[in-house]
């Protein structure tokens, strides 16, 4: 990936929230997200950093007997929960785990249901076309809220509380929410809200690639906090992502091969 620092105009920020879900769902982007030349980049923070309290918490629910629901905000493809359903959970948890689905974007959620009957999950998955800024007031009550890189699309502090809002809003009393969220190179030197331009290549299957541009707003962990905990949520936790020892050993990968920075963030809400 290419990134390139600048302040983008408010003006190009505006066209970029109207295009870049349809541009996501562009059938290459698939390709990228899936083709092996690239799902390291996903799989690092996908499969060892993001989903390992995911799977401790989801595994104790299903020995107690308990069914768990989780809502995937901006759910692209639902590589979280095709991930999490598939490759992450023992059988027995996956059977117990039912998804919400939740994406801005028709020919996005076309793609996921797609990738999700491809691989067997469609009974799991329920896919809901919507804002997250603006959820169904009927979507119902989750253990779980999870996101991938949602947060980036958040263009002011406002938006971010009504985010964490809505959110505390579909969690059940005791219920938790985790997030991966992207982190600026120099996360030290960059004011709050600070504006990345990236340019994300996307690879056909001919292997050709064509760049989608995208911006991600970075804001900084007190702000995420205050946010937090003005959804009335707790246990405020902001850290940067790192692969545990088994994926190092599986990828063959150190912090000094990372692809991507990241941070990941959780919060409760109180019983």
């Amino acid at each position: 990936m290419v990134f390139v620092h600048e302040r983008p105009s408010a003006e190009a920020c505006v066209l970029e929230v109207k295009s870049i879900h349809d541009q996501y769902a562009d059938a290459s982007y698939s390709d990228f997200v899936e083709a092996p030349a690239n799902s390291a980049i996903y799989t690092e923070y996908y499969h060892y950093s993001f989903f390992e309290a995911l799977r401790a918490e989801l595994e104790c629910s299903a020995k107690s007997g308990e069914c768990s629901a989780i809502l995937d905000l901006a759910c692209g493809n639902a590589i979280l929960g095709r991930k999490l359903l598939a490759q992450i959970l023992s059988p027995s948890a996956a059977a117990g785990v039912r998804v919400t689905a939740v994406d801005a974007s028709e020919a996005m959620l076309k793609e996921a249901r797609r990738l999700c009957a491809a691989e067997a999950l469609e009974s799991s998955f329920t896919f809901v076309h919507s804002n997250v800024g603006s959820l169904p007031v009927d979507l119902g009550l989750f253990d779980c809220v999870i996101s991938g890189f949602f947060f980036g699309h958040a263009n002011s502090k406002e938006q971010l509380c009504l985010f964490f809002a809505n959110i505390a809003k579909h969690l059940k009393p005791g219920g938790s929410t985790r997030h991966i969220i992207p982190a600026p190179i120099n996360e030290q030197s960059v004011p709050d809200g600070f504006v990345e331009r990236a340019l994300l290549p996307l690879t056909h299957t001919d292997g050709t690639t064509r760049e989608i541009e995208l911006f991600d707003y970075h804001w900084q962990a007190e702000t995420y906090r205050s946010a937090v905990k003005d959804a009335g949520l707790v246990e405020f936790c902001y850290e940067r992502a790192a692969i545990s020892a088994k994926g190092c050993s599986e990828m063959g990968l150190s912090e000094d091969t990372l692809h991507v920075r990241v941070v990941l963030l959780s919060a409760k809400k109180p019983l």
